[in-house]
């Protein structure tokens, strides 16, 4: 696909995903969007396997990952660390 293509339907990009997902493959995610398509797509999916690493996100963004205990923001130490302590107050 080139940037002069059309996007895939839905159903056809999850049933992309679904293919990658039985492979054992792990998602990437880096908005809020990807994060919720992945969740619906498989709802019952470990969080061990879905990573959040934005590099321009809402703080929203980031707080809706914490909320669906995501195992999130590789790379990203002290900006998680931050939001955390604002989070909790500690």
């Amino acid at each position: 696909m080139n940037s002069h293509s059309p996007p895939p339907p839905p159903r056809a990009l999850a049933d992309l995903l679904r293919v990658i997902e039985a492979a054992g493959v792990g998602f990437e995610c880096v908005s809020q969007a990807e994060l919720t398509h992945v969740r619906n797509v498989f709802p019952a999916i470990s969080p061990t396997r879905v990573l959040f690493t934005p590099n321009f996100a809402r703080r929203e963004e980031y707080e809706f990952a914490f909320a669906v205990s995501l195992s999130p923001f590789h790379g990203r130490i002290p900006l998680l660390f931050s939001l955390k302590t604002l989070k909790t107050g500690g």
